[in-house]
């Protein structure tokens, strides 16, 4: 998918590790169609206020409550293994979630 194609929608949105986000972007080919917007949005920005966190943390939790997404564990770690957790996330041998159990 070019980016080009992607030109219809008014607003681009990259998330991490999309191959159409790590295309260099022309501003000169933008400007030429229209106003646009190139974004890469990060969470931080969108729960730095304790409000917006918890705002936005309910409405996960509903989704997630409702089936609308399910979440994968993919592992389990006690919170003594909590390095052995670290570790593993470093070396990219987990998928899913990673929990500590308290």
């Amino acid at each position: 998918m070019s980016l080009i194609h992607e030109i219809e929608k008014p607003t681009r949105s990259c998330d991490d590790n999309v191959d159409a986000c790590s295309q260099r972007v022309d501003l000169g080919v933008l400007a030429s169609h229209g106003s646009l917007f190139l974004t890469r949005p990060s969470l931080m920005h969108y729960t730095a206020r304790r409000e917006d966190l918890l705002v936005h943390a309910e409405e996960l939790f509903e989704v997630v409550a409702r089936k609308a997404v399910v979440v994968n564990i993919g592992s389990r770690f006690k919170l003594a293994e909590a390095a052995e957790a670290h570790r593993q996330l470093e070396a990219r041998k987990t998928t899913g979630s990673s929990i500590l159990l308290v």
